[in-house]
Formats: C-alpha cells, sequence, structure tokens
C-alpha cells in the first residue's frame, strides 16, 4: 500500500489523502502482496509516536518493538494495529480532544479500549506493557478470521466462543482487511477508518526518509525470547492458561493476568449461550487439528504399511474365558498410529509433528503456531473409539477431546472430525 507524500504541514492534503485510502485499508494478514513495508521499524515509529506525544511516559519507549515482535508472529500488518492503537489512545495520552481523561487509564495497559463499551463499562486491565500488545494483537487476529486458542483478553474470549462475528465474516470479502476491521470494531463511528488511514498516511509521507535512529529495536523485536522449556505445574483454568500463553512469546515484562475486552461488540442478549461448545470457524481459515509437535521419531525400514480401516468389520463373539477386546476395526486404527509420528497440514503452509506413542500419550511442538495454540509444546492421550482416533490435549484446543475418521491415499492420510472439520496429514518417513 503507498501513501501520496505531503508537503510538510499540510493537514487538507493529509487528510483527503486518508479519506481516500480509508476504504483500501491493507488485509489484516501480512502476505507476499501486502507486507509490512521495510521501513516501518519500530525506531521510526516510535520517533513518530515521539512527535505526536513528546510527553510519552517512558515505560513506552519499547511498544514498537513488542508490536514487531507479537506482531511477525501472528503473521500480521501489525504496522498498522500499531496505528489503531495511537487513534485508540490518543498517541498514548488516553485524553479525549477537549484534554479530559479517557475511558481506558495508561496504566491499565489496554491499547485498544478492549472491554469499552458505548455505555462506559470498565475496560479490560493488563499486568505490562508487552501483555497489552498482544491481547490487542490476538483481538486483531480474531477480526481476520484466524483462531485464537488461548485468549489473554476476556473479550476475545467472549467474542470467540459466542461467535459473534460470524455474521459478517462470513460474507466479508477475502481476504479480511482493515477497512472491514474499523466498521465493525467500532460501528458507530464512521471516522474510524479514516483516522487510522490518517495516522499511516502520515507516518508513510514524512518518516519513511528518515534514518532510523533505532535500529536496536528491530534487533531486539527479532531476538527469540528465552523462556522456561517446560512447566512443571499442571495446566490451569482461565487466566492461568493465558499467562502461559504470553509467556511463550515475551522477551521481557512480568507475568501478565487476565480481564475483559473488545471494545466496540457489545454482549450478546440473555438468549444467546454463554459460550459455544466449540471454536468459531471462519472463512477458509481453520487450524487442523488438535496435534502439537515432538521429535520426529525415523521408523524402521521393513515395518509394513498398515491399511487404515474406518468400516467396522464383522467380529466373532468372544469366548466366555478370553478377555474383552475392543472390535478389529478400533485395533486396525490403533495400529495404524500407535508408535507413529503424524505431521499434520496446517492452513498456514506448515505442519505439526504429533508423536503418538504405544503407551497411549501423544507429545507435539507448536512450532510458528505456539501463539495461536496457547504453548509450544504439549502432551496430550489419545485412544480409538468406534474406528475413530479420539484425542485430547492438556492446554491446546482448550483441552477439548476430538474424535477423527481416518482414510489414506497414498501417503496423504485424510482425516475427518466429528464437527466436520476436514483437513490432511502425512507419516514422517
Amino acid at each position: 500500500m503507498k501513501f501520496v507524500r505531503c508537503a510538510l504541514g499540510a493537514a487538507v492534503c493529509v487528510a483527503t489523502v486518508a479519506t481516500a485510502r480509508a476504504e483500501t485499508l491493507p488485509a489484516i494478514k501480512a502476505d507476499v502482496a501486502s507486507p509490512v513495508p521495510e521501513c516501518a521499524t519500530p525506531g521510526r515509529l516510535m520517533a513518530y509516536l515521539q512527535v505526536r506525544n513528546p510527553a510519552l511516559e517512558p515505560r513506552f519507549g519499547q511498544i514498537a518493538t513488542h508490536y514487531m515482535r507479537t506482531g511477525e508472529e501472528f503473521g500480521l500488518r501489525w504496522d498498522f494495529a500499531f496505528f489503531q492503537m495511537i487513534v485508540d489512545t490518543a498517541s498514548l495520552t488516553f485524553r479525549r480532544g477537549n484534554g479530559q481523561p479517557g475511558l481506558v487509564r495508561a496504566g491499565q495497559n489496554n491499547f485498544a479500549g478492549l472491554g469499552v463499551s458505548g455505555g462506559g463499562n470498565g475496560s479490560e486491565s493488563f499486568a505490562d506493557v508487552a501483555t497489552g500488545v498482544r491481547a490487542h494483537l490476538q483481538h486483531v487476529l480474531l477480526y481476520s478470521g484466524a483462531p485464537v486458542w488461548a485468549p489473554i483478553a476476556e473479550r476475545t474470549r467472549l467474542v470467540r466462543d459466542q461467535r459473534l462475528l460470524a455474521s459478517w465474516q462470513g460474507v466479508a470479502r477475502q481476504p479480511i482487511g482493515f477497512t472491514e476491521l474499523a466498521r465493525h470494531w467500532a460501528p458507530s463511528d464512521p471516522s474510524y477508518g479514516v483516522a487510522i488511514a490518517s495516522v499511516a498516511a502520515r507516518f508513510y509521507g514524512d518518516f519513511c526518509s528518515i534514518a532510523d535512529p533505532a535500529p536496536q529495536l528491530t534487533v531486539a523485536a527479532r531476538k527469540v525470547p528465552v523462556v522456561a522449556a517446560e512447566r512443571k505445574e499442571p495446566p490451569g483454568e482461565g487466566a492461568d492458561l493465558a499467562r502461559r500463553a504470553v509467556e511463550v512469546a515475551r522477551a521481557d515484562d512480568g507475568v501478565p493476568r487476565m480481564a475483559a475486552g473488545a471494545a466496540t461488540v457489545d454482549p450478546p442478549p440473555a438468549s444467546v449461550p454463554a459460550a459455544a461448545e466449540k471454536p468459531m470457524q471462519i472463512a477458509n481459515l481453520r487450524i487442523l487439528n488438535p496435534m502439537p509437535v515432538a521429535p520426529v521419531v525415523e521408523q524402521p525400514a521393513v515395518r509394513p504399511e498398515p491399511a487404515p480401516v474406518v468400516v467396522a468389520a464383522a467380529v466373532p463373539p468372544p469366548s466366555p474365558l478370553a478377555a474383552p477386546r475392543i472390535s478389529s476395526a478400533d485395533d486396525l486404527v490403533k495400529n495404524f498410529v500407535s508408535g507413529r509420528t503424524v505431521l499434520l497440514d496446517t492452513p498456514l503452509g506448515t505442519t505439526i509433528p504429533i508423536e503418538f506413542r504405544e503407551d497411549g500419550t501423544m507429545q507435539g511442538q507448536a512450532r510458528s503456531l505456539a501463539g495461536l495454540l496457547g504453548a509450544a509444546t504439549d502432551q496430550g492421550r489419545w485412544w480409538v473409539n468406534r474406528a475413530k482416533l479420539c484425542q485430547r490435549w492438556s492446554v491446546w484446543f482448550d483441552k477439548e477431546t476430538q474424535c477423527l475418521k481416518l482414510r489414506q491415499t497414498g501417503r496423504t492420510i485424510h482425516w475427518v472430525r466429528d464437527d466436520g472439520q476436514t483437513g490432511t496429514a502425512k507419516f514422517a518417513r
């Protein structure tokens, strides 16, 4: 996306450009057709923010680094999420146009009005800057149609579980962009998208040509944070789950806590269930199965490839003295995966390896999807029921039990989940 460069101080020109561009804001997800421009560095963005707010609090000095780090992890146009933050916080002054304090205070670390409603209800609070940025970007990710498996903000969890975005996302043009986000994030403010476009126009018009004043911020954003290899305590619920999800991608700052919020989506009427039984399915973006990654296990070269059976076969009645046994179809499905590593395909073009151990446990690594699944690695249990492969993770996929019917074509494994989702996988060599 390109912006016309206006002369310094030409406010009318900037406003005109912003109005023209408000209807063509970029897609929420970054891709080869819509990458984050190279000149959008944390150093330049902080210089821009300092110009807009000369009294910027020192604790916000690396907020652009957090937006870049988490935004690249999620694959977002994080530059426009940063511009949205500028609009929602009045350049981190947290004041209204008349100079009065806004509904959100600086100490809440809430950079997108999560939890604020038109009635002035209290907004969510987050323990530190990094957590607040991550909560904002998780909510932006949800608007793109991608799943968010371990929401930090209670509002994000509510919007996800009650499918509050499904009515318009199902008919939105693909890929979903910041234009659609602005319309539904602040439906009562038709100038919201124009404001975001205006902030972007000023940055790309005046700051792309300057030397990066703090290139070390870009280095810090792309430095892989050092986190504990694996938590020893058992997985928890709610806030504890969200806390662990944040620790995976945070480089510093304290431990986050749960709160509540998505700025302009009002709670549903009482007739709407408190929470949907399964995660929201939007557009064609679906995280394939609840299977994490583990070390790839080489299979013996002489091991025959058992044919997967998904149709129950006739089984003679067991002898009264014989031990109880499952059906032959269950046996074949169990033998099909037991002791093997499955590479689960995802819509993002990556694979998630899952090791199905013979003792009924499984282990996996999320790799680049750690931010979506809520943990970099996870363990769980698997079993076979009525010729279906069932599994339950300790953290991933909200710890829900999911069962899959399997079918093999060549090296490709096709699966159909009980809720109708489909996908493919293959065995590791």
